[in-house]
């Protein structure tokens, strides 16, 4: 069976992009393999050796086995180039923070499935003429889009910390009235908290409430626990504070 030509024009010169002579020696070769001999030469791992399949080599294949419907040969042929790739993959997304590394990573990989797999168009041809210059494009897209969501990210973590602190400062005095009448050491300040705590009916305020009120934990302290922003914290206290002077309204003085 003949190699398919390739079809996609070069957006500098306009002309259709060609495999190197390399890669077309290598496809006239396993174009005649039957799936045992063609496992074989994939097993090749040195580079250096004259049976070594290249990548623009596996990407004809993949495409070629996707088209014929073979399932099986498709998953194997793409877990193999997908192990030849991830060192380096890893490599070029290493700038990016830790969480977003393996995200990236699967952006990458689906992007590159994208071009292989679409037998529609001929996106993947440049991947089987300079495949790892291909591969670098997907890399670098994917950095640029992830390093502008971390940007994105850290203005509004820096925008957050800020309304927090001033919503922290506006929220003193609620915050010394609820302290004064919750912290005193008095003999039955357990017993007010727990008055306190049968009010609150929201397992989050009352949980936000023991914590700053009977651990004495700091509002930053609290809200890193319960994985919330230290404004939010601040509205939970309001709103349990509104509960506790609705039911005892100046009299909820029973820690004294």
């Amino acid at each position: 069976m003949a190699v398919e030509p390739l079809t996609q024009r070069s957006s500098r010169d306009g002309k259709v992009y060609h495999r190197v002579a390399e890669v077309e020696t290598q496809l006239e070769g396993v174009e005649a393999l039957d799936w045992p001999d063609l496992v074989d030469r994939l097993s090749v791992k040195s580079r250096s050796s004259p049976r070594y399949l290249r990548e623009e080599t596996l990407v004809y294949l993949c495409r070629r086995a996707h088209a014929r419907g073979t399932s099986s040969d498709v998953s194997s042929l793409y877990r193999l180039l997908l192990a030849r790739i991830q060192p380096g993959v890893e490599s070029k997304l290493s700038g990016l923070d830790e969480h977003r590394r393996e995200g990236a990573a699967e952006a990458v990989r689906n992007a590159l499935a994208g071009r292989i797999f679409d037998l529609s168009t001929n996106r993947g041809d440049f991947l089987q003429v300079i495949f790892f210059q291909g591969l670098t494009a997907l890399i670098l897209t994917e950095v640029a889009r992830q390093r502008k969501e971390q940007e994105r990210e850290r203005r509004s973590v820096s925008l957050d910390a800020a309304s927090d602190a001033d919503e922290s400062e506006a929220s003193a005095p609620m915050e010394a009235e609820v302290a004064q009448r919750v912290n005193r050491n008095a003999p039955d300040r357990a017993a007010a908290i727990h008055q306190g705590l049968a009010l609150i009916k929201d397992d989050r305020h009352r949980m936000a409430f023991v914590l700053r009120y009977h651990e004495r934990l700091p509002v930053a302290e609290v809200a890193a626990r319960m994985g919330v922003t230290p404004r939010t914290i601040l509205n939970w206290l309001t709103a349990a504070q509104a509960i506790l002077v609705a039911a005892h309204g100046d009299s909820y003085d029973h820690a004294r």
